[in-house]
């Protein structure tokens, strides 16, 4: 009886490493990076797999001024726990944290031993990142007031603080904006005549101008410089941390005369500038629609081409 108590017991030992040394690794050995979005830019990281474990985890590049002790404090929770799912964050650097989280995971999945080959979009995102994109984290759709309550609170403000929006809110704007709603079909948030889908927004920051991509959800980068002043006649363009230009491609409207297609490109910019309203409200955020703006001047700076016409500029920020 002794005797096959104790083979039991070593054949429990021994299917025990058998599982952990060839079934339960669940990843390939190997250097692996992932992005994404922090509280200011992006957060690149890199993760090593040795034994098909989580050996090291790195910060390789982020513009964080607040992280706090995340950098640090993340990496070495991730590698105790051998994930991300069980990872807190850390007090004070909530955003950064969850940036280098999704980050790693992103990472991971590279280096699952059931990842597929890796796909040509999602390689090219990676690289658009590298030239100064900015990958937008995913809108929370979960979040907001009732409909009614949004209407209620519905209003325009002119009065700005200079405090900038995370990037978890600009998603989000974004996305209120005119983002995809239905990933089936590609349809938008916001109608349009004929389904055009002719307005573009531009989102003019402190740090540059940018091109909101709704396929891939991300910034585009179109100017290295602040052009917040062009933005409309008013100081508090200057003041206001985003201002959202609606540019309209005219040549996507096939219907009617110019006069008509200026009139659609009008009429769907108001759809959109509602969508935003209706967010601001939601957040607590301030915003105005300006149609007193030197569109000329704007388009020069913009380098747009003849087709393209600037329609309404948007501020958005926090209230003073």
């Amino acid at each position: 009886m002794r005797k096959l108590s104790i083979c039991f017991l070593t054949v429990l030992f021994l299917l025990n490493v058998f599982c952990t040394e060839v079934f339960c690794e669940k990843y390939k050995d190997g250097k692996y990076k992932g992005i994404s979005t922090g509280y200011v830019g992006p957060v690149e990281v890199e993760v090593k797999i040795k034994s098909g474990k989580i050996s090291q985890v790195k910060v390789i590049n982020h513009a964080e001024n607040i992280p706090g002790t995340s950098i640090k404090d993340i990496p070495e929770r991730i590698i105790k726990a051998q994930n991300t799912k069980d990872v807190d964050t850390v007090s004070g650097a909530t955003i950064t944290s969850k940036a280098i989280l999704r980050g790693v995971t992103e990472a991971l999945k590279k280096a699952s031993k059931k990842s597929e080959k890796p796909k040509k979009k999602p390689l090219k995102k990676i690289e658009t990142v590298m030239e100064g994109s900015i990958v937008l984290p995913d809108p929370d759709l979960t979040k907001g007031m009732p409909l009614m309550k949004c209407l209620k609170n519905r209003k325009t403000s002119r009065s700005f603080k200079k405090k900038e929006l995370t990037f978890d809110i600009i998603s989000e704007l974004l996305w209120a904006a005119n983002g995809i709603n239905r990933i089936d079909n590609g349809k938008r948030t916001a109608p349009s005549a004929m389904n055009s889908q002719e307005i573009d927004i531009y989102v003019a920051l402190k740090r540059g101008l940018y091109k909101y991509n709704h396929k891939k959800h991300l910034l585009s980068p179109v100017l290295n410089k602040d052009i917040r002043e062009l933005t409309g006649y008013q100081k508090f363009t200057q003041i206001a941390p985003v201002n959202l230009i609606y540019v309209a491609n005219l040549n996507k409207l096939t219907g009617g005369d110019g006069t008509m297609k200026e009139f659609y490109a009008a009429t769907d910019t108001g759809f959109i500038c509602q969508n935003v309203y209706l967010y601001c409200a939601s957040e607590g955020l301030s915003t105005v629609v300006l149609g007193w703006v030197d569109r000329k001047k704007l388009e020069k700076v913009m380098k747009l081409p003849k087709n393209k016409k600037v329609t309404l500029v948007q501020p958005v920020g926090f209230p003073e």
